[in-house]
């Protein structure tokens, strides 16, 4: 979702290291951060699929066991999306040059939001949230015209934290101190849902549930995952050759922890590893992110096709509402359709519309910053 922010700056930024060395380093790693968020998008897509097809629900079947590792692997998109923002965003600064980064993100969301509305009143799903012109206004503001929008609600409250996050970060000068930082963190907000569902309680075992570790703070995962991309970025740990598996492999534990609890319950244990705040979607996204980001892709049309997918993430993530409802909602009644065969319906129909949505919102974006430009007297330094 920052990749408004970073594609025009990220090759002439630079810190303590020589300006030419920097960009040349980027330049090598840029396709790698690209692969990492068309990773990161396909996972959405497919996470949706899967819930929409209701595959998951037949346990013991072979189709299922693949679904369920699909899931699985899939609980690594919203991870990885913070972690790129983390890795992208770690030296921005609390300037008001900064927030106009937001601008074009909203013009992409208040769009779709309002074709997600015209969809509502032409298929009439959904038509208890929006009533009326008022209903419908009512609904891009608290978010629910889309009901994907919520990653962008949350990544709001991020964008407008992050130049504090960063004063934070760089405040621990020590690689310990952001250790137990990155330990604290995960304490407060990843294994809390982790320990609930592993309890013997959702086995049938007995009544006990294992809420053991401090929860309130449970919704902060956003900021964990953003604090380990700013750790990645800062001291660039490598995943050599064959460690790369891992990234296939992570899912594995949490798949044979669902199989374990199925058996022992007797139907299907959608809560064991369920989320993007359990340990082990952690532990999948920090492998997927560590065995791309820093990837050579060779090939031109490679790159320029992961690149144009990085481009249109944002965009294609509440598209994908739209061509999930349609497929699954209109098409779906007449037709049944593979899961494989959707995913990819999806992802295409997804990409190809958000191009033609940026070419289309790329102007008025232009005009809008530069009006901001003009309240602001074009500030650059910081406030």
């Amino acid at each position: 979702m920052d990749v408004y922010i970073f594609r025009k700056t990220r090759y002439t930024e630079s810190t303590e290291f020589d300006e030419r060395m920097a960009a040349k380093k980027v330049k090598n790693r840029l396709h790698g951060i690209d692969a990492v968020r068309t990773a990161a998008i396909l996972f959405v897509v497919i996470l949706h699929s899967i819930s929409l097809s209701e595959c998951i629900e037949n346990a013991a079947s072979p189709m299922w066991v693949l679904a369920l590792y699909l899931r699985q692997l899939s609980f690594a998109c919203v991870p990885l999306f913070l972690m790129l923002s983390g890795y992208l965003q770690n030296r921005k600064k609390f300037c008001a040059a900064y927030y106009r980064g937001i601008i074009p993100l909203y013009l992409s969301y208040i769009v779709i939001s309002i074709l997600c509305v015209a969809a509502y009143a032409i298929y009439g799903y959904k038509t208890d949230a929006v009533s009326g012109f008022g209903g419908a206004v009512y609904s891009l503001l608290n978010f629910s015209a889309n009901p994907y929008a919520w990653y962008f609600e949350m990544y709001i409250g991020l964008f407008l934290l992050i130049p504090f996050l960063n004063m934070i970060y760089h405040g621990i000068h020590t690689r310990r101190g952001k250790h137990i930082l990155l330990l604290s963190l995960i304490l407060l907000t990843v294994l809390p849902d982790t320990a609930a569902g592993l309890s013997p309680y959702y086995s049938g075992a007995s009544d006990v549930t294992w809420d053991i570790f401090p929860d309130f703070f449970k919704t902060l995962y956003p900021v964990t995952y953003y604090f380990m991309g700013c750790y990645i970025a800062e001291f660039q740990p490598k995943l050599r050759g064959g460690k790369k598996l891992l990234a296939l492999c992570a899912p594995l534990l949490p798949c044979g922890l669902v199989l374990l609890y199925t058996h022992l319950r007797g139907q299907y244990a959608w809560y064991v590893c369920n989320g993007f705040q359990t340990l082990t979607s952690c532990i999948t996204a920090l492998a997927v992110f560590l065995a791309l980001y820093d990837g050579d892709i060779q090939g031109r049309f490679l790159q320029k096709t992961l690149e144009q997918i990085a481009q249109c993430s944002f965009e294609m993530y509440l598209l994908s509402y739209l061509w999930d409802n349609l497929i699954y909602n209109v098409i779906e009644l007449h037709l049944r359709l593979p899961l494989a065969f959707t995913v990819i319906l999806v992802f295409v129909c997804s990409f190809g519309s958000a191009i033609v949505l940026r070419l289309c919102l790329q102007p008025i974006a232009k005009v809008l910053m530069k009006g901001y430009d003009r309240l602001t007297c074009g500030k650059v330094e910081d406030l």
